[in-house]
């Protein structure tokens, strides 16, 4: 959230197809939750598990929010949406260009392809042999965030 916040005090904040997809967010308490649910159910050994929470929250949404927390007041021109297949592309020169010259840069392609495409997982079977399940709500968590 860090680099969030530091590119949303510039003049505009740049998201991938317009921040449509899915943040896949998890809270760290569920996460919590799910490990140790993992760590004290016989059923669980040797077992993997994917867990996110069941919020409905887009990327554009996410910063949104991160935004609000900042105080920076959210216009037509805060957002600048960028096509995925040209985020790809500006993020595979800008990271061969940076690391030529030993530079770190926030526009890469992990970034790109986590905010350009749907990564939300199954958590089913979590839910189905642990029991587990969102129990921190999206709102209830931003509250707390906000006030941490």
């Amino acid at each position: 959230m860090r680099d969030a916040a530091d590119t949303l005090r510039k003049p505009f904040f740049p998201l991938i197809d317009g921040g449509k997809w899915s943040a896949s967010l998890l809270y760290v308490e569920n996460l919590v939750d799910a490990l140790f649910l993992a760590g004290t159910k016989d059923e669980a050994k040797g077992q993997t598990y994917h867990v996110m929470d069941d919020y409905d929250v887009t990327w554009r949404q996410y910063f949104s929010d991160v935004a609000e927390f900042m105080g920076k007041p959210i216009t037509r021109t805060t957002f600048l949406s960028i096509p995925y297949g040209a985020a790809w592309q500006v993020a595979g020169l800008t990271g061969r260009v940076t690391s030529a010259f030993g530079w770190k840069t926030s526009l890469n392609r992990h970034g790109v392809a986590m905010m350009g495409r749907n990564n939300d997982l199954d958590t089913s079977k979590a839910r189905r042999e642990l029991g587990w399940k969102t129990r921190v709500s999206y709102a209830e968590a931003k509250e707390r965030i906000a006030i941490g």
